[in-house]
């Protein structure tokens, strides 16, 4: 399965990255919205793992209101990541 990953720190990408290989999936890497945009016109997805934080103006959930109106991607799961703990955060 394809897994699209939208996280700008390398770190996280790349142990998730691993443990995708690891267990049989095909990660693509996007660490910002304009790579993500560029790989979901050229791919389908299975699955896509989206950061809350990325850095470009816009959180996550924005973005995620943009996966569900696209054709391309509105019936693919997402599962949002975050390295945020508060909780007021994961509410």
């Amino acid at each position: 399965m394809k897994v699209l990953v939208i996280d700008d720190d390398k770190s996280i990408t790349y142990s998730l990255k691993k443990v995708l290989l690891s267990v049989g999936m095909e990660p693509f890497i996007a660490e910002n919205w304009n790579q993500a945009s560029d790989l979901i016109l050229k791919e389908k997805f299975g699955l896509i793992l989206l950061d809350i934080c990325l850095g470009s103006g816009k959180n996550g959930f924005n973005h995620c209101k943009e996966l569900r109106t696209n054709p391309k991607t509105m019936d693919t799961p997402i599962i949002i990541i975050s390295a945020l703990w508060d909780y007021e955060d994961k509410i």
